[in-house]
């Protein structure tokens, strides 16, 4: 959550026309009509999580770029279909750096945080417990990329750079 999978998915996809952007989320709030907050109100993370399972496997083709939720390679067997059909790369960033990051975009966004918003202690709390409790999924990644230096123009265009001339230039 909040590492730049989209900032970097994007600014990918531009500078390599042989690759399509994929916002997950994106992808099951066109497929669902709602948006994941209304999804996560209505119908529960569960639901949710069914529908990002369908997405992910319906929309992982050759030359995509999929920007995927922070809890997605954490349910049912998507981490498995991850490595088995793609190159699965963790974007990492300090818990400093993701907090600033959620507090910048704003309440609505981000279901499970949401609440914690108007503490940022205990937005950090959260953001730390959900980590850790994610962990031993991310760590199956193939790759982990440090993004922290996603957050201006600058830094998006020396961190393409960074990320294409290691994982992109033997494909």
């Amino acid at each position: 959550m909040a590492t730049g999978k989209t900032t970097l998915g994007r600014a990918l996809a531009c500078a390599d026309p042989s690759l399509t952007f994929v916002d997950l989320d994106k992808a099951v709030e066109e497929r669902a009509g709602r948006t994941v907050a209304d999804i996560f109100a209505d119908s529960g993370e569960a639901a949710f999580r069914r529908l990002e399972s369908e997405a992910l496997r319906s929309l992982a083709l050759p030359g995509a770029v999929i920007a995927c939720g922070g809890g997605t390679p954490c349910v049912e067997a998507n981490m498995d279909f991850m490595l088995r059909t793609g190159n699965v790369i963790l974007l990492s960033a300090p818990v400093d750096r993701i907090v600033s990051r959620l507090l910048e975009a704003g309440r609505g966004k981000r279901p499970l945080v949401d609440r914690y918003f108007d503490t940022p202690d205990l937005l950090r709390g959260r953001v730390e417990e959900m980590l850790r409790q994610r962990d031993a999924h991310y760590r199956r990644a193939h790759h982990v990329f440090d993004a922290s230096r996603l957050d201006d123009a600058a830094q998006i265009a020396e961190s393409i750079d960074r990320f294409r001339a290691t994982f992109m230039d033997n494909r």
